[in-house]
């Protein structure tokens, strides 16, 4: 998947320009690679947000709210340094 080949320029992005301590940036990482695995069960090609909002949607219940705002804001991080990578 393309996603994934911008994980390791993300992580460093996460630690050289945001400054993020090791825990968050771990998190962070987490966050991208269990919502890249949704997609990849889902069989979902193109990400949109019906795919983000499906995603966000499959964890309540099992996850606190608070964990879901920062899955929230991970992958809205990531979607950002794509944008300004280009």
């Amino acid at each position: 998947m393309k996603l994934e080949s911008h994980r390791d320029s993300f992580r460093e992005f996460l630690k050289h320009e945001k400054g993020y301590s090791p825990h968050t940036q771990s998190a962070y990482l987490r966050d991208l690679g269990q919502f890249l695995r949704f997609l990849k069960e889902k069989e979902i090609d193109k990400v949109n947000v019906i795919a983000l909002r499906s995603f966000l949607s499959s964890l309540f219940g099992p996850t606190k709210a608070s964990s879901i705002a920062r899955k929230a804001a991970s992958l809205r991080s990531f979607f950002r340094f794509l944008v300004k990578k280009g």
